[in-house]
């Protein structure tokens, strides 16, 4: 058991959310494939486990924990289940509470271009997959 309460294992029908930090990683309803992308030091994304809290509870993780000192303009939402079904995984990472990292990304090629390459791939296909939820109020 995790600090959080939840268990360590990330279960396929759990939602992820990964915060927006940028208007450029969504266009209309659509989630661009950017905002999966993995930092490339550690080669993973941060995302965080959704419970069934609020609207309000999830921008305010948001704000505590993804955009300190940022905007905070939406949350992609995705299955865990829809995650593992493109080749990657989920692990708890905590602390903060909830925390998980989105693992699994292409690291077989010696090619530095072929591996960004696969990885937008990657990130593309979990956007298609993933729902947009926007926050109207850009001020906080």
């Amino acid at each position: 058991m995790l600090p959080s309460g939840l268990d360590e294992a990330i279960a396929d029908e759990e939602d992820l959310v990964r915060f927006l930090t940028s208007s450029r990683l969504f266009s209309g309803s659509v989630v661009r494939g950017a905002a999966f992308l993995p930092r490339v030091e550690s080669a993973e994304t941060s995302v965080f486990r959704q419970s069934p809290a609020s609207l309000d509870e999830l921008w305010d993780l948001g704000l505590e924990c993804a955009a300190v000192g940022r905007g905070l303009y939406g949350a992609a939402v995705i299955r865990a289940g829809d995650l593992r079904a493109t080749s990657l995984d989920a692990v708890a990472s905590e602390p903060p509470h909830r925390h998980a990292h989105i693992c699994g990304w292409d690291e077989t090629s010696f090619d530095p271009e072929m591996r960004k390459a696969r990885r937008k791939e990657q990130a593309s296909r979990l956007a298609q997959r993933a729902r947009l939820i926007r926050r109207e109020d850009k001020s906080t």
